[in-house]
């Protein structure tokens, strides 16, 4: 490596150091803004307890990489590795912090590994989020990294004053990196609120920590046995009444406090979001406490069809042939001459969705690339990156209804309220409450 672009001595600590700070101002910005979002008020208890480990990263990178470079052979190797490194983790506490400003959520590295492996079912949702901002931000780092190769070694002979204490620094840094693991590890530190206790880690630690998981299942894992679900069956009772229609509408992205059914626990609202909900309660049954299982679509889809828990895994195995243990609703109508059908407006294959859809056991399903091929979708906005506005699939649904000679079972998942929120083409925006981002949701 040349000796040009990686100077010796007196360049190399002004390297380590210019690259480790925007570094650590990444993690460290990340974890205030986090902390600040998830808490009413910020607490130095919390504070310390999120933060130990990013200042324990960089102090040990950084100490690591000073102590290294004493040694006149590696200091080029070791400045080309951190002018590689340093961009990467830099990049990466930037790209995790963006998914928490989009979706209220901390990923992790099994969310980071399933994303690289369906790129092609993400992208989509990532262009969706792109900003100017953010792309400057994603390539601020490799830019930083480029200048200080180039412009460091023309002031190599003015670095001697700013390079003698900086190579002091490497021991002490790697006591500092030390000490805060020795406390984290004792647990000597202040213990978080609930609230941030997901952010103890670090970004870059974190996911390889749940990438070695991942392919190194622990050994002395607990496994838990239950019953063999007895199989499910639906007898009709003698003199029973000639069976009703069933038709189950999902709401994506939904929760109970957005609906206006449920006065004492909602968003503060200006106006109800959701009368006509409100009028079938009147007549109808309303439950008044219910638990999500996995907060997650496909595995949504799994517990209100099939009536069990769906696998605790970010994979959608249950979309595997024989991946659901137990006979659905569909299947069991189907058995007793039901008509059944699936309808939604997104990708059909997001997810492996049609598949699915098939264990669960319904014979007809309509998706976005249904709605486009039979010209359902004409004159429709497709008002996000999974699908249509939800008004197509009013002909569709009821024409399906109309070839009916027999009782029916219909499930329709709507996409309009997923991310990204946004308002079909045609419709008036409304304010149903004060802050602007919840009202957008």
């Amino acid at each position: 490596m040349p000796e040009r672009l990686f100077p010796p001595k007196d360049a190399y600590p002004v390297r380590i150091v210019a690259l480790a700070l925007p570094m650590a101002a990444a993690f460290l910005i990340a974890k205030g803004q986090k902390l600040s979002a998830l808490t009413e008020s910020i607490e130095v208890g919390d504070a310390v307890a999120i933060m130990a480990s990013d200042i324990a990263w960089v102090a040990a990178l950084t100490g690591i990489f000073l102590v290294g470079g004493r040694i006149p052979k590696a200091r080029p190797w070791l400045g080309g590795l951190f002018h590689l490194m340093a961009p990467v983790l830099t990049t990466l506490a930037i790209v995790e912090h963006a998914f928490f400003l989009s979706t209220g959520a901390i990923a992790d590295g099994f969310l980071a590994l399933e994303a690289l492996a369906r790129m092609d079912e993400v992208a989509p949702i990532l262009e969706s989020e792109m900003t100017p901002f953010r792309w400057v931000s994603l390539g601020a780092p490799v830019l930083w990294s480029i200048l200080v190769a180039i412009l460091l070694p023309f002031f190599r002979s003015r670095l001697a004053l700013v390079a003698r204490p900086l190579w002091r620094l490497g021991f002490p840094l790697l006591g500092l990196a030390g000490m805060v693991i020795v406390l984290i590890g004792f647990g000597a530190l202040p213990d978080p609120t609930p609230a941030v206790r997901s952010l103890t880690r670090n970004v870059f630690g974190g996911f390889l920590a749940d990438s070695y998981d991942m392919w190194n299942p622990a050994k002395d894992r607990t496994e838990v046995t239950t019953a063999i679900l007895r199989p499910i069956e639906l007898t009709r009772r003698p003199g029973a009444p000639a069976p009703k229609n069933v038709l189950i509408l999902v709401l994506e992205s939904t929760s109970a406090k957005a609906t206006s059914l449920y006065e004492d626990h909602r968003y503060p609202m200006e106006q109800p979001t959701t009368p006509n909900l409100e009028r079938i309660a009147e007549d109808g049954l309303l439950v008044e406490t219910a638990y999500t299982v996995v907060p997650h679509t496909s595995k949504a889809l799994v517990s209100i069809h099939c009536g069990i828990y769906p696998k605790f895994t970010i994979k959608i195995e249950e979309a595997r042939g024989g991946g659901i243990p137990s006979a659905c609703i569909p299947r069991l109508l189907r058995e007793q001459g039901f008509a059944t059908g699936f309808f939604q407006t997104a990708e059909q294959n997001y997810e492996n969705r049609s598949e699915l859809v098939r264990e669960m056991g319904f014979e007809q399903f309509m998706g976005k690339e249904g709605l486009v091929e039979q010209g359902y979708a004409d004159g429709f906005d497709e008002s996000s990156y999974f699908g249509f506005e939800d008004d197509v699939l009013i002909r569709p649904l009821f024409e399906w209804i109309d070839k009916q000679k027999k009782p029916f079972l219909g499930s329709v998942l709507t996409v309009t309220p997923h991310h990204p929120y946004s308002v079909p083409a045609g419709f008036p925006k409304r304010d149903f409450v004060k802050s602007e981002r919840l009202n957008d949701y």
